[in-house]
């Protein structure tokens, strides 16, 4: 935790314990017993939670997504790919689509790319939680 004037400064902790449905009285009454160290000790195990439930949320959606061989887009040749006018690679690899919940339709010839685009993107939308 963050040292502010001296005190330790809970707004971490606060955040944390919040985003984890701990009550604001809870909270509270912990922050005002707890010692220094007992705080640190209380924010690394709120911290290991969160991030250990973010690691099993992806996990469970990679499962989920069932995608057959994992990609990234890291190399991927965009050379043979045409989008929409108006529409950028940026816009594509930033998951625009997703946000206004619109399809995308890959077609073309065999070997293109068109599976390998589709399964990075479905996993950098997992990435993205």
């Amino acid at each position: 935790m963050n040292q502010k004037n001296g005190r330790t400064d809970p707004g971490p902790l606060r955040e944390r314990a919040r985003s984890l449905s701990i009550s604001q009285a809870t909270i509270d009454e912990t922050l005002e017993w707890a010692t220094p160290r007992q705080l640190d000790a209380i924010d690394r195990m709120l911290a290991t939670e969160l991030a250990n439930r973010e690691a099993s949320k992806r996990a469970r959606l990679m499962r989920q997504a069932r995608l057959p061989v994992p990609k990234s887009l890291d190399g991927y040749d965009f050379a043979n790919v045409r989008l929409p006018d108006g529409y950028t690679k940026e816009q594509l690899t930033g998951l625009d689509f997703a946000a206004k919940a619109q399809d995308l339709v890959f077609y073309g010839k065999t070997g293109r790319g068109k599976t390998h685009l589709a399964t990075a993107l479905g996993m950098l939308a997992i990435e993205q939680g």
